[in-house]
């Protein structure tokens, strides 16, 4: 059971570091969100990674994301974070408190 050792190449090694920094930079971003809003607004925005995750695998590895399938994907992500998003301006935000107190009262 022999098995080939670790292949480091610079491709490699640059992705990797690429890696580490978004996910660092996009973990400092939503909790700086969290704490300066809503949940419930910024959770919308969830719905963006596999758009983001799209254009990326197009830019990087030349991935080819204008097929039908893949933009009506694109197309009802969007539409679907901006009814959310209407609806929510709308209709107002979510209560942050159930009454004066909550399930203590009970």
């Amino acid at each position: 059971m022999g098995g080939g050792g670790l292949n480091f190449s610079v491709c490699g090694i640059a992705m990797l570091i690429y890696l580490s920094l978004a996910a660092c930079v996009s973990g400092v971003l939503w909790n700086y969100l969290l704490e300066y809003n809503k949940v419930s607004k910024v959770s919308i925005y969830n719905f963006l990674v596999p758009i983001f995750g799209a254009v990326s695998s197009f830019v990087m590895l030349g991935e080819d994301i204008f097929n039908i399938k893949s933009l009506i994907a694109l197309l009802l992500t969007c539409l679907g974070i901006y009814y959310v998003e209407k609806n929510q301006d709308e209709k107002g935000a979510v209560p942050e408190r159930l009454g004066s107190g909550g399930c203590a009262n009970r």
